[in-house]
Formats: structure tokens, C-alpha cells, sequence
């Protein structure tokens, strides 16, 4: 389905906290490409909240209840929100913004939809508006640990309230998901392992998807974000190159000041192995335990 883009919208997407955020924004570096965040959102302040078309996260979109959704999300593809962005929070966009803006909207740009949210939906929005599809992966353990410092918990509820989604796809973990996880630790990492089982058959039925771990992206930017936009057919031209290294240097913080969600200048390399100085040795063979079955496909033991 061509859906009536001049280019195929891209989808940025994976677990929550796997650098979605940091991806989408790089992407958005070109003046071609136009950012769209968290669709599936169902907190106030994202472009479908104020509609109440999502109740709760990582809705499982398929053929069978697509009629609810599609035309809402083709118009926030085409950038019909209905709402006010929550990126202006209120403030008076710069000039540059504006300047932005504006030349993508007179330009067609191409969509750049930024939703972990949406993971569990990936399959249905590519086939359904012919999307480029990134995956992201990130490492179980900073997965965790990245939860732990945000205390950001997880509602189970929002898989057993979906019989679909359950049958098709999370059938083999149910006992261990209606047990209720007994602390934040066992929660994260089935949290994971429940989000990738199902990201990973996606992946291995879609080859043309682009597949990446965080770690990779984090340990030479410049490379890889050249290698995505090649991929997309974007231009990466030098300026966007710079943006990137000053994104992602060395000068730049590990830890992101007084624990903000999305803080995008840091220094990458580091951050890749920062978990290992927030968990201890007894918390990590936990996680391990919890994932291994699944992560071993995207982590050898040197990972650990």
C-alpha cells in the first residue's frame, strides 16, 4: 500500500530505551526527513492521544482490528495531528524550526515515525503503509539498568488484554507473565525478553528490514549512521556528520543529568558498557537467566 507518499515513511523502533530517540533524531538531521514521535503513545501530549484511539501500550495491530487505526495513523503520516505537537511544550519555536518546517512541508518530506511503543505493530504499519523499517536492539543489561534509573515499571496487563497478541506471539511465555514479576530486575528482563520474542520473528521474516544494535551504533556513530542513511537513500552529507560526532563524542556526559528521559548528547562509547557499574554481579546473572534463551541470538558471552 502506497498510502500517497512521494518516499516510503521510515519507522524507528525496537524496546523502549533501546536509542530510539537518539536514531530518530539523527535521521531528522536531513532536511528531507521530518520527525513523528510516538504515535502509539498513550499518555496525553502525543499527536493520537487526545482521541483515546490507544488505551494502553504496545497495541498489537494486525488485518483482523486494523480498521480502528488505519486511517487515524495515515493522517499523522501526512501530518494531519489534529493537535498541537508536544515538541513546541509550549514555547515559541526558533527561527530555525520554523525555516525547518516549513521547507518540509512545502517539500513533501519523508515521515519519520519514532515509536518503541509501536514495536509490536511494526509488521502490520510496514506491509499496511509500505514503511523502511529500523530495528534496534540494545543490550538486556543496560536495558535494565536503564529502567532501574528511571524506575520506569512495567503493566503486564498490556499484553494479557490482548488475546491476539497472547496466541500469536507470547503463548510460550504466559506463565511467566500472568505470575507477575517479583521486582523491578524480573520485571525489565521479561519486559525484554517479551518485546524482542516477538521483534525477533518480525526480523526473521523481513530480511530488507534494518537491523542494529545500540552497541554497535554507540561504538562508531559516524560509520553507522552513514550506513542507515545510505540505506534509506538519504543524502549524509558533512554537516550531518558533524551533528553526529557532536552528539556522541567523547567530551560529551555518560549519565544523563538529574535522570532526564531523553538526554541525546553523550559520550556513546562509554555509555555501552555503563550498566556494568550499576548492577551488581548476582543482579546480572539474574537478567542473563531471565533472557538468555532469546538474547544469546544478539549477545555472545564477551557481551556479558
Amino acid at each position: 500500500m502506497n498510502a500517497g507518499f512521494m518516499r516510503k515513511p521510515i519507522l524507528v523502533t525496537g524496546s523502549h530505551r533501546s536509542g530510539t530517540t537518539w536514531v530518530g533524531k539523527m535521521l531528522t538531521l536531513s532536511p528531507f526527513v521530518a520527525y513523528i514521535e510516538e504515535v502509539f503513545n498513550p499518555n496525553p501530549g502525543h499527536p493520537l492521544s487526545h482521541k483515546g484511539i490507544f488505551r494502553h501500550s504496545f497495541t498489537y495491530i494486525t488485518e483482523e482490528n486494523e480498521g480502528h487505526y488505519v486511517q487515524e495513523i495515515k493522517d499523522v503520516l501526512h501530518f494531519k495531528f489534529g493537535c498541537r505537537s508536544r515538541r513546541l511544550g509550549g514555547l515559541i519555536p526558533s527561527k530555525r524550526f520554523l525555516y525547518r518546517w516549513t521547507y518540509r512541508m512545502f517539500s513533501l518530506p519523508q515521515p519519520l515515525l519514532k515509536d518503541p511503543i509501536a514495536a509490536l505493530s511494526a509488521e502490520w504499519l510496514a506491509n499496511k503503509f509500505d514503511m523502511n523499517v529500523i530495528v534496534l536492539i540494545r543490550h538486556p543489561a543496560a536495558f535494565v539498568s536503564s529502567l532501574i534509573r528511571l524506575n520506569w515499571r512495567f503493566d503486564f496487563n498490556a499484553f494479557l488484554k490482548q488475546k491476539r497478541l497472547m496466541e500469536d506471539w507470547l503463548y510460550p511465555l504466559e506463565e511467566k507473565i500472568r505470575r507477575q514479576p517479583k521486582d523491578l530486575i524480573e520485571e525489565a528482563s521479561l519486559s525484554w525478553l517479551c518485546i524482542y520474542c516477538v521483534m525477533d520473528a518480525y526480523i526473521q521474516r523481513h530480511p530488507e528490514w534494518i537491523v542494529k544494535r545500540h552497541e554497535d551504533i554507540s561504538l562508531a556513530p559516524t560509520k553507522e549512521f552513514a550506513e542507515i542513511y545510505e540505506r534509506l537513500g538519504i543524502p549524509f552529507t558533512s554537516r550531518i556528520a558533524r551533528r553526529i560526532d557532536e552528539y556522541s563524542c567523547l567530551s560529551n556526559p555518560t549519565v544523563a543529568p538529574n535522570n532526564v528521559e531523553h538526554y541525546l548528547k553523550r559520550d556513546s562509547q562509554a555509555l555501552i558498557k555503563h550498566w556494568k557499574s550499576n548492577l551488581s554481579t548476582s543482579e546480572i546473572n539474574r537478567i542473563r537467566d531471565t533472557v538468555e534463551v532469546l538474547a544469546s541470538k544478539f549477545y555472545g558471552e564477551k557481551d556479558w
